[in-house]
This record gives structure tokens, C-alpha cells and sequence, in this order.
């Protein structure tokens, strides 16, 4: 049995396995989602649409609930998720600690399913993406 190690980010998620807390980190798999680093712009081709009032000439334009950037990022986190899922049936994980930016945590988190989100037993809210494995495995030894 091992422990998963799951560092995240809007654009990035990297995931490494820890088999004994004297080994080092290695690291089993990354993902990139490159629409999460574009600019809103370049991520929405038209306009709202617009909305015309029953009463009066105004209309106002109709805003999305939720930006592209955000959409990206919920995208993304489902994907992490769907991941974590699939690396805790083939990995024999019995442990997951997760590392991710504040805003990106918390989309990951809701996306996880109930088996894998059972087995978090840290949630650390940094972006760590960019470390090497044996500067993560330091900067998280007080959880692993």
C-alpha cells in the first residue's frame, strides 16, 4: 500500500506515489490543461447575447454564470478527480494527500468520488507544481 501525492494547479496536476516514508518520491504521471493558462478573451469567441425587456426598449446583455477561465478549471478539476480515481484502483493507494492552489483545492475536492475522497488524509493549500520530487517530499514531510 502506498500513498498518493497529488500537487495541482488551474493548468498543471502532477502525481506521485510514496511507498515508505524513508523512499523518495516518485513521480507516476502529470496533466496539463493549456486552455486554463489563455486569456478570457481568447477563450470566449461571441458576446452575450442580450436580453429585451417586456416592458420598455431597454434590453441588457445576458452574462454567463460562470467565466471561461472558471469552466476551464472546473473542467480541469473533474479531470484531476477522474485521475486520483483510476491511480488509487491501479496503485493499491490506501492513503492521498493533496496539494493544490486555494481556488483549485476547493474544485477538486467537490469533484473527488466518495472511495477516493475517503482516503484524503491532507489537503495542503499551496501551489507546489513547479518543485522537484525531493524539494515536495521535503517541504511535505510533516504529512507523509
Amino acid at each position: 500500500m502506498s500513498t498518493l501525492v497529488t500537487v495541482a494547479q488551474r493548468a498543471k496536476a502532477r502525481f506521485f506515489r510514496l511507498d515508505a516514508r524513508t523512499e523518495p518520491l516518485e513521480e507516476i504521471q502529470d496533466l496539463a490543461h493549456p486552455a486554463s493558462r489563455l486569456h478570457e478573451g481568447d477563450l470566449v469567441t461571441d458576446s452575450p447575447g442580450s436580453q429585451h425587456e417586456r416592458m420598455g426598449p431597454q434590453s441588457r446583455a445576458m452574462r454567463p454564470e460562470h467565466s471561461a477561465k472558471e469552466h476551464e478549471a472546473q473542467t480541469f478539476a473533474k479531470e484531476v478527480a477522474d485521475t486520483l480515481g483510476k491511480l488509487r484502483q491501479q496503485k493499491g493507494v490506501h492513503r492521498l494527500v493533496l496539494v493544490a492552489e486555494p481556488g483549485f483545492l476547493g474544485l477538486l475536492r467537490k469533484n473527488l468520488d466518495g472511495p477516493t475522497a475517503k482516503l484524503v488524509d491532507a489537503e495542503i493549500d499551496k501551489e507546489l507544481t513547479d518543485l522537484d520530487a525531493s524539494a515536495l517530499k521535503e517541504r511535505l514531510k510533516e504529512v507523509l
